[in-house]
Order: structure tokens, then C-alpha cells, then sequence
């Protein structure tokens, strides 16, 4: 099973490749006429395709969700983020991030395909929902949050080179990112706690695995409770781009 699974994840990183390569080879003025638009979206459907049929491989093959693990971690968040970038992706003033979105999905292809152990061995606790939700939810957190980093940044660059008082529409869909990114993470600390009443007797520790997901929590509540003066501006985008950037790293790496 797991050479099926490399074998459609290969396809999906080609896919997108080509996705990607027909937007940059056509440029903006071919987009009038819709064709490199239609071509490219065709490509990256058909990798979205076999990214799930990757996925549902995974998940018949372990008998449970994804955890932690470069292979699992990569085609898990991989697959959240193509969700997120040919779903809301296709709105007229987010399809900046399309190209950019399908980069990234297919640089995580990519990487867990030279650098992957294969899938995680069963670890005994892998039997109770609690555990299993825990890394899903926070691996789907990790996948919404590049969508929202993606357009965060996007929309930072494009006030940085533009006036500073125009509104983008990027900045509300942004936020609406990282809000539906925080849900999940915080869905993944409830489970993590009834994990940690499970294998301890105790729903919280004194430990840094706790301290570290209440910093996180705060990186990714500081974007949506900044000072008036930092909203539907560059410093918004700005603040939302390196808090997400730096919850990403902790998530994903």
C-alpha cells in the first residue's frame, strides 16, 4: 500500500507543477480569455484527486487518522491546504494565492517524498479517538493557517507596494483563516488534554509541550485582537503574516 500512496502522491506533485508552470508560462494578460485558467485548474483538481485517494490510502492502511510523522504530516496538511486554495482560492481577489498555495502543496508533496520514514507505526494509545483527533485537528489547523499565512503575506506585499489606506479584500479572508485555524488547534488541545487524563490521570502538566501551546494560542489570537489603528491596513498583514508564520513552525516542523 505505501508505494501506491507515493505513487499518487508523486502524481499530485506533478499535477500541481503543471498547475503552477501553466499560470506562470501564460502571465496575467492570457486570464482574459480564461484558457491557462481552465487548463491549470484542471491540473490542480486532478492533484487534489489523488492527493485524497493518497490520503484514504493512508488512512485503510494504519486504521486510524494521521499523526505526526513527515509523510503522514505533509500529505495531511498538504491536502487541507489544496482544499483551502482551489475552494476559497478561486474568489477574483484571493487568485494571487492560487499559484502560491499550490507551490507550497506540492513542495510538501516533495519533501515528504525524499525524506519520509514511511507510516508511523501503531503506538498502543493510537486506539482511542482522543489521541487520534489531537494530531488530525492539529495538522488540519496547520493547513488552514498556511491558506491564511498565503494571504496574510500576499496582502501585505501588495499595500507594501501600493497606498497604504486600500482594503483588500485578502485582510477579511485572512482573518477568517486564522480564526477557522484556531478552532482547530484549540479542538486539538481539548483532545490533548483528555490524552493527557488518559495517560496521566490529569488534564493539564507543568510542562513546555503546555507552555508552548498557550504561546501559540496567543500568537494566533494577537492578529484578531490588535489595536484599531493596525486594522484593514499593512500593519495587519504584517502582524498576521509573522504570527502565523511562527504558529506554523511550531505545528508543521
Amino acid at each position: 500500500m505505501l508505494e501506491i500512496i507515493l505513487i499518487l502522491m508523486t502524481a499530485s506533485a506533478l499535477c500541481f507543477s503543471l498547475a503552477v508552470a501553466i499560470r506562470l508560462a501564460a502571465g496575467r494578460k492570457a486570464m482574459a480569455d480564461g484558457l491557462a485558467n481552465i487548463l491549470a485548474d484542471i491540473f490542480a483538481w486532478a492533484g487534489l484527486i489523488f492527493l485524497v485517494s493518497a490520503a484514504m490510502c493512508g488512512w485503510m492502511e494504519t486504521r486510524r487518522l494521521p499523526v505526526y510523522g513527515r509523510l503522514e504530516t505533509n500529505l495531511h496538511v498538504g491536502l487541507i491546504l489544496a482544499i483551502c486554495v482551489e475552494l476559497a482560492g478561486r474568489r477574483p481577489h484571493l487568485s494571487d494565492v492560487q499559484p502560491w498555495g499550490r507551490t507550497v502543496v506540492c513542495a510538501l508533496i516533495v519533501v515528504a517524498l525524499f525524506t519520509h520514514d514511511g507510516l508511523n507505526p501503531n503506538f498502543y494509545m493510537y486506539q482511542f479517538l482522543s489521541v487520534q483527533l489531537f494530531f488530525f485537528l492539529r495538522l488540519s489547523a496547520g493547513g488552514v493557517l498556511i491558506f491564511a499565512f498565503l494571504l496574510f503575506a500576499s496582502t501585505w506585499i501588495r499595500l507594501l507596494v501600493s497606498s497604504e489606506n486600500e482594503k483588500p479584500g485578502g485582510i477579511r479572508a485572512a482573518a477568517t483563516a486564522l480564526i477557522l485555524g484556531a478552532v482547530l488547534f484549540l479542538g486539538a488541545e481539548f483532545s490533548g488534554t483528555l490524552w493527557s487524563s488518559l495517560s496521566s490521570g490529569d488534564t493539564w502538566h507543568w510542562s513546555r509541550n503546555f507552555f508552548r501551546s498557550s504561546a501559540v494560542f496567543l500568537l494566533l489570537m494577537l492578529p484578531l485582537h490588535a489595536p484599531a489603528s493596525f486594522k484593514k491596513n499593512v500593519r495587519a498583514a504584517g502582524l498576521g503574516t509573522l504570527c502565523t508564520a511562527a504558529v506554523i513552525l511550531e505545528i508543521v516542523l
